[in-house]
């Protein structure tokens, strides 16, 4: 709901032509912390999503990246991420 309220968070800003491209799809992506290092997979259109589905398809995703299974279409573009700053209190 807050993409939707606030659209500039949901955006791309190109420096080179001075543009910024507000995004219609809230695709979001999700830091996540495997052995072979972070993987950030996409769940794709969550405004058309419900809360089941959303928890359904990052589980998917979970699965697939501690799996190492992740396709290219899994982690490509996100329009939003979410991280934390570890565990450890670290960046």
């Amino acid at each position: 709901l807050a993409l939707k309220e606030f659209p500039m968070v949901n955006s791309t800003i190109d420096v080179e032509d001075m543009t910024m491209t507000f995004h219609d799809s809230h695709d979001i992506g999700v830091a996540v912390d495997t052995e072979r290092g972070l993987a950030v997979p996409v769940v794709k259109a969550c405004q058309d999503k419900s809360v089941l589905e959303i928890a359904q398809e990052l589980q998917r995703l979970l699965e697939a990246a501690m799996e190492g299974n992740l396709s290219e279409e899994d982690i490509a573009n996100p329009t939003f991420t979410l991280s934390n700053i570890g565990a450890i209190g670290g960046t």
